[in-house]
């Protein structure tokens, strides 16, 4: 080997058994994570070293022992190695072994106050991170403590809703109790005025039958204490205010009888049949009026001689009519009232007209032509009347035959 290749194997070994083995634990280490001070790597750093400086050692004690003569070696025993006596050129490779050390010295130095900043920039890292993981905690701690006093108060909102719920419940059960109570009271109460209203149409039937048998009495005296009369004067001697209403209207003169009857069932009906000192029982029950027709209606649906109507000119509409219309219709009496106009084929106008001048007249004559259930036209022939007293004052009564 030449001179210059000698002075360079030590720097080549330091190199090698020092600065590469330190440089390659402390790069690990940080990348690692791995502290500088763990035994195991302080245990190979001691080790690499120790290799290091044994082979260091036998280079120089290989150099010096090629340098120097063979005599001036001790025969014995080596003596310690005294690298003051080593040759000029021995020094200056230990020189240049120093100053290598010196500098890889100084790197080290460099690279481990570098590697500490990084240790103390990763730890400041850490710690803030730290701070952030407690501030986190902290926050989902405060965040989970909110979400359970919100639950806890839905709870008890929910609790008392509950409550709300059942008190209203009790309180609708109570009063549909109440309600039902309420309904038979007022059923309670219809019956009994319907039985009133019954009993004061019985009162009326028998007042008119007993007027009836009056009149037919006093008409029979006068036909036997009197002379006989011809056909004539007895058609005119008859009272014409006779209400003994005939089996079957087949004519005029059966006509005007029934239509005077049922006028005087009529102007007999009156509220005070059925207030008799309990108004203020019944005002809230039902309208005076309603109850005045149906106690009307019911009166004349046991006319069973003719066709009988009630006829409304201030609503211009047909009120009522009894079952006999389907003897001469077949329609029923809530199907005629409904469709009347309707069914009227011929003759509304003269209707209309006859209506009008009722309130001159006492009574009126007038024909239409219906169309019955057969789809047939039938010339029905009606005599009409208006109420002139009571509760149906200018109301239109008529009596439908053919």
């Amino acid at each position: 080997m030449s001179k210059g290749g000698s002075g360079l194997r030590p720097l080549l070994l330091t190199v090698l058994f020092y600065t590469l083995p330190l440089s390659l634990i402390i790069g690990a280490a940080g990348y690692f994570g791995i502290s500088l001070y763990s035994s195991k790597f302080l245990s190979m750093g001691l080790f690499v070293i120790s290799m290091g400086s044994i082979a260091i050692y036998m280079e120089l004690r290989q150099k010096v022992s090629s340098e120097l003569p063979q005599e001036e070696l001790p025969p014995v025993a080596e003596e310690p190695l005294v690298l003051d006596f080593l040759p000029a050129e021995g020094k200056e490779s230990e020189e240049a072994a120093n100053t290598a050390f010196l500098q890889l010295e100084k790197e080290l130095r460099e690279e481990i106050a570098f590697r500490n900043e990084e240790i103390q920039r990763l730890n400041q890292e850490r710690e803030r991170e730290r701070v952030e993981k407690e501030l986190k905690e902290e926050e989902l701690d405060s965040a989970q403590r909110l979400f359970e006093e919100k639950l806890e108060e839905e709870k008890l909102r929910n609790i008392g809703l509950q409550e709300t719920v059942s008190d209203l419940k009790s309180r609708l059960e109570f009063k549909q109790e109440e309600i039902d109570k309420l309904g038979g009271k007022i059923r309670d109460l219809t019956y009994e005025i319907k039985t009133l209203l019954q009993i004061a149409d019985m009162s009326i039937i028998s007042e008119v039958r007993d007027k009836n048998e009056k009149e037919e009495d006093l008409f029979r005296n006068i036909s036997l204490s009197s002379p006989p009369l011809s056909k004539s004067d007895k058609v005119e001697k008859l009272p014409q205010d006779s209400y003994l209403a005939p089996e079957s209207v087949k004519n005029l003169e059966d006509a005007k009888k029934q239509l005077r009857r049922c006028l005087d069932i009529a102007q007999k009906i009156t509220g005070s049949h059925y207030i008799r000192g309990q108004a203020a029982r019944f005002r809230d029950m039902a309208d005076h009026y309603a109850l005045d027709l149906r106690r009307l209606c019911d009166s004349l649906r046991s006319e069973n001689g003719a066709a009988v109507i009630v006829y409304s000119p201030r609503e211009n509409r047909l009120l009522f009519i009894n079952n006999h219309v389907k003897t001469i219709l077949g329609y029923s009496p809530e199907k005629f009232v409904q469709d009347f106009e309707s069914i009227v084929q011929e003759g509304m106008g003269d209707w209309k007209k006859v209506v009008g001048q009722l309130s001159t007249l006492h009574e009126a004559k007038t024909s239409l032509v219906m169309k019955n259930k057969n789809n047939e036209d039938v010339v029905v022939q009606c005599l009409l009347g208006m109420i002139p007293t009571g509760v149906f004052k200018s109301h239109v009564m008529g009596v439908l035959y053919h």
